[in-house]
């Protein structure tokens, strides 16, 4: 097994996981990188104006393409400019491997040129990060990377490399060959006893119609086919409501029916169902109690099956971009409303609704190393999803008019 340096296992790392497009902008941490990427054809690089952009463009691409989009910026302010996208491809579940360089690490915490902490500033705003500090762990997180990224709900993660590690050199065989990080093993099997408690509602309905959003689709074609087999033996209607024009197109093309609009304008398409279903909608609203109060007041509606991100601490996330912009309608891809549970179910009770059932799923077990990492910055993050069951009660919003 022939030795390699940094650099060039961080190349042939990137082609073992199947990368054909990287973004970036060049810097000094970075150089030995560039010049291995300069030696091969295998992946092609578009340079960007700005850091920033780079990661924009790899989430469009990791939308197109369903592919992980991969992001290589230099140190210190090259890095910094890359969280608004991070952000961003956190907030939308968009896979993405950034991958930084960084002061040699023997001058980490020395306050060195173009020297940040970028690993504690993207805490908030990634699934994971690695600061590589040993050349015999730099293609095990760059593996692991990718399997965090793309696994689970996906999202952004962060390899920081010092230079100094770019240039040291060790033996790489290869992917298959490299102990990767599996320790990220998320759970996607929902409650049994929820799956129940749907089936028996869906059997007593009369005109049921599934509230689809975006996640179906970026789950991949299995998800929109079992979906599809759902609706045809249950012989229900399905219409799924988006504001995106491409996934109505896709939509369509599967063979369901779809809406263009905003969810709180659906009740003037005159739909009157027995269940209404939401998948991570709720926080997107600008006003999620006109929405909820128009589907309890204006339809037959008896039950409310929804999910929402589960988070310890209520925040509002920029409302003041949308203000007085009601008759706009806008990319729904930015939360506006981050609430604790006691406050969602105070927001469901004044708008017609209480809460019957709830199951909260944690992105990581209770004892899981990365959830006890993620507590040191929980008031930033997602600590899993919040799903409910909610029933009709108009106590409240006949009780609180105004609210």
């Amino acid at each position: 097994m022939k030795k390699l340096s940094g650099a060039r296992i961080v190349i042939e790392a990137l082609i073992q996981e199947n990368v054909k497009v990287i973004f970036g902008y060049p810097g000094g941490a970075v150089l030995p990188i560039y010049d291995e990427l300069f030696k091969q054809n295998k992946i092609r690089h578009i340079l960007v104006r700005h850091e920033q952009a780079a990661v924009h463009a790899a989430e469009g691409y990791a939308r197109s393409t369903g592919k992980v989009g991969c992001v290589l910026v230099t140190s210190g302010p090259g890095a910094t400019n890359t969280v608004t996208g991070l952000t961003d491809a956190m907030m939308d579940s968009v896979p993405v491997v950034c991958i930084s360089g960084q002061v040699p690490t023997h001058m980490i915490g020395n306050d060195a040129f173009q020297e940040a902490d970028i690993v504690g500033i993207t805490r908030p705003c990634t699934k994971h990060n690695y600061l590589v500090k040993e050349i015999s762990k730099l293609a095990e997180c760059i593996h692991s990377a990718f399997h965090i990224a793309k696994n689970g709900r996906p999202g952004p993660v962060l390899v920081d490399i010092p230079k100094d590690i770019q240039t040291f050199e060790t033996k790489y065989g290869g992917k298959k060959q490299t102990k990767c990080l599996t320790f990220y093993k998320p759970n996607t099997k929902p409650p049994h006893e929820m799956i129940v408690k749907f089936v028996n509602l869906l059997g007593k309905s009369k005109k049921p119609i599934f509230y689809v959003g975006g996640g179906a689709i970026n789950s991949g074609s299995k998800a929109s086919l079992y979906l599809k087999k759902l609706v045809k033996e249950s012989n229900l209607k399905l219409v799924s409501v988006n504001l995106d024009t491409n996934a109505i197109k896709k939509i369509k093309e599967k063979g369901l029916e779809a809406i263009h609009s905003k969810a709180e304008e659906l009740s003037k398409y005159n739909i009157n169902p027995d269940l209404f279903m939401s998948y991570q909608t709720v926080e997107h609203l600008n006003s999620p109690i006109t929405f909820l109060k128009s589907i309890s007041q204006n339809s037959n509606c008896e039950y409310f099956l929804l999910t929402v991100p589960y988070i310890l601490n209520s925040r509002l996330g920029l409302e003041h971009i949308r203000e007085n912009s009601e008759n706009k309608v806008h990319a729904e891809n930015i939360h506006i409303f981050e609430l604790c549970p006691n406050d969602w179910k105070l927001l469901f009770k004044h708008s017609g609704w209480e809460v019957v059932n709830e199951k909260i799923y944690y992105q990581y077990p209770r004892l899981h190393p990365l959830r006890i990492l993620k507590n040191t910055w929980a008031k930033y993050d997602f600590e899993g999803f919040y799903g409910v069951l909610l029933k009709k009660n108009h106590y409240w919003t006949n009780k609180y008019l105004d609210w």
